[in-house]
């Protein structure tokens, strides 16, 4: 038997990255380049300054992500670049990234557990500082609209299992729902008017919106899983909640997920996870990051990530972690504003 075996010099991709603002990605970035016409990638790593490396490649068209950009950085031409790798030849490709000064966000601590308590972190992964210390259980942390006060939910005294409003300073304490069902996770829509929750009054968790005096109490999801934790987008025209994604396969195999709906129509997958919280830009989620056994239904917390599904304002369309925010038994984050 004969062999032929023919051999072309291979490309080079050049990538730099300029990073610019306060509170630069300290840890650096990782380019990718998947090939599109044959199975293989290649990655490499670049600092945060002088951010230049080569990569060596088959010719070909391969499509280049920049990976690993800290919360708090951002930049219009971030996302997926397509480029034709000619043997021999060297293309270049330049990303900007911009950054910000690191938000706080507040999270839950030793999540789902009666010694849950509240913290905060910068956007970044770094300062975390613990806000409770109680034996009971606190959770559910919201940031007041001036970015002062967090309010939380605390199990030192009872559990309600309705949905309640009251004033900043505990008076004027007035009931919403009346139901059977357990009705949880509040949340009110950034104009006030309304508050979207999770219910089971239909026999499956589902998200419903009502008007913040209780009333016009509207289904937003019908879903044969539980659905929660609602989150409404900072312009309040979309609601991100926990869910379930399934792989339509012959195995069925689901996970928890995160989706983004609107008013009406049908809710979109962005990527996985639970409960979201949406960025005061609008454009990327905090997540609870999960670890699930394919051969097992159940998952564990395994701390705090950042989505980031909105490069161009479209759900779905690239779906990045920067999984150092946190590490550990976290839930429940929420951006301050």
């Amino acid at each position: 038997m004969d062999l032929h075996v023919t051999c072309s010099a291979l490309g080079s991709v050049r990538v730099s990255v300029a990073t610019t603002g306060t509170d630069l990605d300290g840890n650096g970035y990782t380019v990718v380049a998947h090939a599109t016409s044959f199975p293989g990638s290649v990655a490499g790593s670049l600092p945060t300054s002088d951010a230049t490396t080569v990569l060596r490649v088959a010719a070909g068209r391969y499509v280049t992500t920049l990976q690993g950009v800290a919360a708090n950085c951002d930049g219009g031409d971030i996302g997926p670049r397509e480029i034709d790798v000619v043997s021999g030849a060297t293309q270049t490709l330049d990303f900007a990234v911009v950054c910000e000064p690191a938000r706080r966000l507040a999270y839950v601590a030793a999540f789902e557990t009666e010694n849950a308590e509240i913290y905060t972190v910068r956007s970044d992964g770094t300062g975390a500082v613990r806000l409770t210390n109680n034996l009971a259980e606190d959770t559910d942390p919201a940031w007041s609209p001036d970015g002062t006060r967090i309010a939380f939910v605390s199990v030192r005294d009872v559990i309600a299992a309705d949905v309640y409003v009251m004033n900043a300073d505990g008076t004027g304490e007035r009931r919403l729902t009346d139901h059977r069902a357990v009705d949880t996770d509040p949340a009110w829509s950034p104009d006030g008017a309304r508050i979207a929750f999770s219910s089971e009054r239909d026999g499956n968790a589902d998200i419903y919106i009502m008007n913040a005096d209780g009333s016009g109490v509207t289904r937003l999801t019908t879903n044969t899983e539980p659905d929660g934790y609602p989150a409404w987008s900072p312009d309040g025209t979309r609601v991100a909640f926990s869910g379930t994604q399934c792989d339509g396969g012959w195995d069925g195999y689901c996970y928890p997920g995160v989706f983004v709906t609107g008013p009406q129509g049908t809710p979109v997958a962005v990527g996985p996870g639970a409960d979201p919280a949406w960025s005061p830009d609008g454009r990327k989620l905090a997540v609870r990051r999960l670890a699930c056994d394919y051969y097992d239904p159940t998952c564990s917390t395994v701390g705090l990530g950042i989505l980031v599904p909105f490069t161009d304002a479209t759900a779905g369309s690239q779906q990045t972690w920067d999984p150092e925010l946190t590490a550990g038994q976290h839930g429940k984050p929420t951006w301050r504003p």
